[in-house]
C-alpha cells in the first residue's frame, strides 16, 4: 500500500526520541562520493565488496539501496572459473526495512554458490534476518545478536483512525509470524522460545547463538604452532 513501510530496525534512543522518530519513515538522501545513501537521520547504508577476496561487507540502514548494491556483487562473484566457490558477508547492522532484509535473505539462500555470513559486531532485528540466510554463520568471538518485532512507520497518512490501527496490526502480525519462520528453520529451537526472544529482545552472545543452532561457529583464528 502506497507510502507504507514496516521496519525491523531497534532504537537505541530514549523513548521520546523514538515517538519523534516513528511519525514518518526517513527517505534517504544518496550522497555518491560514498557506498552507500544517507537517510535523513543521517545513518548510512554501505556495502562493499572485494571480488578477489570473494568477501561482501554490508554495515548501517538495511535498505532498498541495500539490495541491489548486495545483488549486483553476489552477481559479480557468479562469474568465471570462481563462480562455484563461497563468499563470505560480513555484516555490522541494527536493522533496517523488512521488505529489505528478506529480499537479501532470499539472495543468500538462492545464490549459486555458498555464502558464508559472519557477525562482526551486532546483527540486531533485520541485520539478523540477513545474519540467517548464510549456509554457514559465524560469530566473531564478542559479537551478539539481538532478536526484535516488527514496528511500523507511515509517512503517508496525515490522521490515524482505529480501522487504520487495525490495519496496521494485522500487518506488523503477518511480518512477526515469517520472521519467526525464518528462526524456526534456522535453529534448533522450538516455535514457542523463538517467539518469547523475538517479543522481548532477547540478546545472544555467541556461545548462546551457536547452542540454538542460529550460528553454526565462533570464529577465531587458527593459533600457529610453535617449532
Amino acid at each position: 500500500m502506497k507510502g507504507q513501510r514496516v521496519h525491523t530496525r531497534r532504537c537505541h534512543t530514549r523513548h521520546d526520541e523514538h515517538t519523534e522518530r516513528a511519525r514518518g519513515y526517513p527517505r534517504k538522501k544518496c550522497d555518491h562520493d560514498l557506498d552507500g545513501c544517507k537517510d535523513e537521520e543521517g545513518e548510512r547504508s554501505v556495502v562493499s565488496f572485494k571480488t578477489e577476496e570473494r568477501s561482501l561487507h554490508i554495515r548501517g540502514f538495511i535498505g532498498e539501496e541495500t539490495i541491489f548494491k548486495v545483488k549486483s556483487a553476489l552477481d559479480a562473484y557468479a562469474k568465471g572459473a570462481r563462480g562455484r566457490l563461497p563468499v563470505r558477508v560480513f555484516i555490522n547492522s541494527d536493522g533496517g526495512a523488512i521488505s529489505a532484509s528478506f529480499a537479501i535473505y532470499d539472495l543468500f539462500k538462492n545464490a549459486s554458490f555458498p555464502v558464508h555470513t559472519y557477525c562482526l559486531g551486532e546483527c540486531y532485528s533485520g541485520g539478523l534476518v540477513i545474519f540467517l540466510g548464510g549456509m554457514a554463520r559465524l560469530m566473531y568471538p564478542n559479537s551478539y545478536i539481538v532478536f526484535h518485532e516488527a514496528t511500523y512507520h507511515d509517512f503517508m497518512e496525515a490522521t490515524f483512525q482505529e480501522l487504520d490501527a487495525k490495519k496496521h496490526a494485522g500487518h506488523i502480525q503477518k511480518y512477526n509470524e515469517r520472521v519467526l519462520m525464518l528462526f524456526c528453520e534456522n535453529s534448533t529451537l522450538n516455535k514457542e522460545t523463538l517467539a518469547s526472544y523475538l517479543y522481548s529482545a532477547h540478546m545472544m552472545f555467541p556461545e548462546e547463538a551457536v547452542a540454538a543452532g542460529i550460528a553454526t561457529k565462533i570464529f577465531k583464528k587458527k593459533s600457529r604452532k610453535k617449532s
